[in-house]
């Protein structure tokens, strides 16, 4: 008679990380990132086209979300990248403005703010 595996099985999770990539591409396409929230680095399965554009931000900071796989201790032993995004280095301030720019500057052609928004300052 076998005898069961006493191996637990690891469950997949999504994860959102702040990442570097450090190496990207092969024969089966994969990047290998570091991050300052895991203590190790560690490598997902990427597509072809994904390592092209994630290879463009090599040793530069990105945000990932990524479907992963973690060993007993609770390092990424493997995944599979969803998507990344770069991390721009413009700051809150950039982040604001392009934000207002986009969605409020039709208060650029308001006079008088405080009085458009009844807050007069007649007591």
């Amino acid at each position: 008679m076998k005898e069961a595996s006493t191996r637990s099985l690891s469950a997949e999770s999504q994860v959102s990380l702040r990442v570097t990539p450090v190496s990207a591409g092969g024969d089966q396409p994969a990047v290998r990132f570091d991050s300052k929230s895991e203590e190790r680095p560690f490598t997902v399965a990427v597509t072809k086209e994904q390592a092209r554009d994630i290879g463009r931000f090599l040793y530069t900071e990105v945000d990932i979300v990524a479907l992963v796989k973690c060993d007993e201790e609770g390092f990424i032993e493997s995944g599979t990248l969803v998507s990344f995004e770069p991390v721009t280095d413009g700051g809150s301030t950039s982040a604001w403005r392009s934000w207002y720019a986009h969605h409020a500057s039709a208060w650029d052609s308001i006079a008088d703010v405080e009085s458009e928004l009844g807050r007069g300052r007649d007591e």
